[in-house]
């Protein structure tokens, strides 16, 4: 995992998001695109909930709002950075629930397919640290898009000329 750098100087008004869509075929998840983003906090606008669910152009989940609390309008800010990479889903992991079908079902899902693109560097079955099973399958492989992504964000970020 990338370590941010003592270079880098954390300021309050920067804001980090990490946004996952979903490409489907046929109704199936074939892929999941990571995107990482760089805001100004200041420079976010806000939406104020009434109840029904909140979407993003780059967030294939939704959330449901709350009357009258406010939510970052991430689809009008403007990202000072950006990095993304696409990630296969492996075929026993692929399914045609959709957070509105089967809520439950859906959310198990994402946080599996979270563990798994973030699975770095799985050499064998004998690395038993980093491995995901499922069913006495190995179902992670060996891949760095994750951490790859991480670092060119953060050593764009340390390099990124703004004043916050």
């Amino acid at each position: 995992m990338a370590v941010i750098t003592n270079n880098l100087e954390w300021h309050d008004n920067m804001y980090i998001r990490k946004f996952v869509k979903e490409t489907r075929v046929g109704g199936e998840v074939q892929s999941l695109t990571i995107k990482l983003k760089a805001y100004k906090l200041d420079a976010i606008g806000t939406l104020a909930g009434d109840g029904n669910m909140l979407s993003y152009n780059d967030q294939s989940a939704t959330t449901k709002t709350v009357n009258g609390k406010n939510y970052k309008d991430f689809d009008g800010a403007t990202a000072l950075l950006e990095k993304s990479f696409t990630w296969s889903v492996p075929n026993a992991q692929r399914t045609s629930v959709t957070q509105s079908s089967n809520q439950s079902e859906y959310r198990t899902k994402r946080r599996t397919w979270r563990e798994l693109y973030k699975a770095t560097y799985i050499l064998d079955e004998t690395d038993s640290d980093n491995i995901l099973m499922e069913d006495d399958t190995l179902v992670a492989y060996e891949s760095s898009d994750y951490e790859d992504c991480y670092n060119a964000f953060w050593t764009d970020l340390e390099a990124l000329d703004v004043s916050w």
